[in-house]
């Protein structure tokens, strides 16, 4: 994907240097579909948001509550990164408004993701310049991920679409689980 901006910002050396360890080491490690620690996908996922901030987004930021480091729940490899791509690149304009996508865990089916105990991940991200009703198709998220968490949960991935912006909820997946 091409960078909004030519500009390069450079970053420290051993900063940029790490992330990038992260980044290769996570993608490297994942040739099988077997879940992950929701930590360890959202330490790659900030690292990955580091790099590109470097590399021409610079108003991308992503939030996450305190609870989504925990590795009580496992989350396919590189569902963050699906979900980064798909609600917030695609739209994408560097700005003087830091463009965020929020990452919590929440329960599914309530519309405020708080009530009950944890049983999905909510990622909320603005409308940019493109809705996925305007695209006129499905977004890659919505087959890929759709299938593959349906097979393990038999839950399905609740997508919606607010006047504030894009609500995605991810099932989490608890106990083991063999991708087959």
């Amino acid at each position: 994907m091409k960078p909004p901006c030519s500009v390069f910002r450079p970053a420290p050396a051993p900063d940029y240097l790490g992330h990038l360890r992260r980044v290769t080491g996570y993608r490297t490690g994942r040739w099988t579909e077997e879940p992950v620690a929701l930590g360890e996908e959202m330490a790659y996922t900030r690292s990955l948001v580091f790099l590109l901030q470097v590399h021409g987004f610079h108003s991308l930021r992503l939030h996450r509550s305190a609870e989504v480091g925990t590795d009580a729940f496992r989350l396919l490899p590189f569902t963050l990164q699906s979900l980064l791509e798909t609600m917030i690149l695609p739209g994408y304009r560097p700005g003087p408004e830091p463009t965020v996508m929020k990452v919590t865990l929440g329960s599914e089916g309530d519309e405020t993701g708080e009530g009950g105990s944890p049983s999905c991940l909510r990622a909320e991200g603005p409308y940019l310049t493109v809705s996925w009703r305007e695209l006129g198709e499905k977004p890659v998220l919505a087959e890929n991920l759709r299938q593959r968490y349906a097979q393990l949960t038999g839950r399905p991935i609740l997508v919606r679409e607010q006047d504030s912006g894009r609500i995605i909820q991810i099932p989490l997946l608890t106990g083991e689980f063999r991708y087959l």
